[in-house]
């Protein structure tokens, strides 16, 4: 029986992935590449920013520390702001599940940046924790931020529901041995086919739970 839920952020809390592809997009347009290679920018989704600097120096032409900087600064000027990115229906979905389920967030984000949207978003209450894969050492599709995860709430690896949205993060739930469920986007059309269920909208989670008996 699920006992817990393990939810990713980005893409799943918050719909920053989007920002995100169209962010690097503008980026690079603005950096002199007229004509991004949109497909491999999408394929940055559900990995790290150290992933994002490294493709900004190779296909910019630039060292790291440049394409560092350069990045970093953009970021500065158009920031992520939690009351235009938290999903409306994730409210009602945590309100449902609050007290009744363990829940907590398994990101490859920072936990520094994690926290902050979390809190500008009101929703800090409805998480006991917050896991970061930056302070493991480890990143999705390594399945070691869920096992530690499912270990810090205390329940079995079967027991856990993981929501993602990324092909990096529906694997690493899968080799944990979580049932996992891949939200699928229709800008960014990634693969989530290899997940257990396959939704559109946040919501749907809800039946999701009733069929596994955790909601009534």
């Amino acid at each position: 029986m699920i006992k817990g839920i393990i939810f990713d952020f980005d893409g799943v809390i918050i719909d920053s992935e989007n920002k995100s592809v169209k962010d690097n997009i503008k980026f690079l347009k603005e950096n002199g590449l007229e004509k991004p290679n949109i497909d491999e920018v999408k394929a940055l989704v559900g990995t790290t920013d150290i992933d994002n600097y490294k493709y900004m120096q190779k296909v910019l032409n630039i060292s790291y520390e440049e394409a560092k900087y350069k990045l970093e600064e953009y970021i500065l000027a158009h920031p992520y702001v939690a009351s235009e990115l938290v999903y409306p229906e994730i409210y009602k979905l945590l309100e449902k599940v609050h007290g009744k389920i363990k829940t907590a967030i398994a990101s490859n984000s920072p936990y520094a940046y994690v926290s902050s949207m979390l809190h500008d978003g009101s929703l800090e209450k409805y998480f006991q924790y917050v896991i970061s894969g930056r302070d493991l050492g480890s990143h999705k599709p390594d399945p070691t931020i869920y096992l530690h995860t499912a270990k810090v709430i205390g329940i079995n690896p079967d027991e856990c529901l993981v929501v993602e949205d990324s092909p990096n993060g529906i694997e690493a739930g899968k080799r944990a041995g979580m049932t996992v469920v891949g939200r699928y986007d229709d800008f960014l059309q990634l693969d989530v086919s290899k997940a257990d269920y396959v939704i559109k909208n946040i919501s749907e989670i809800e039946d999701i739970l009733i069929k596994e008996g955790v909601l009534q």
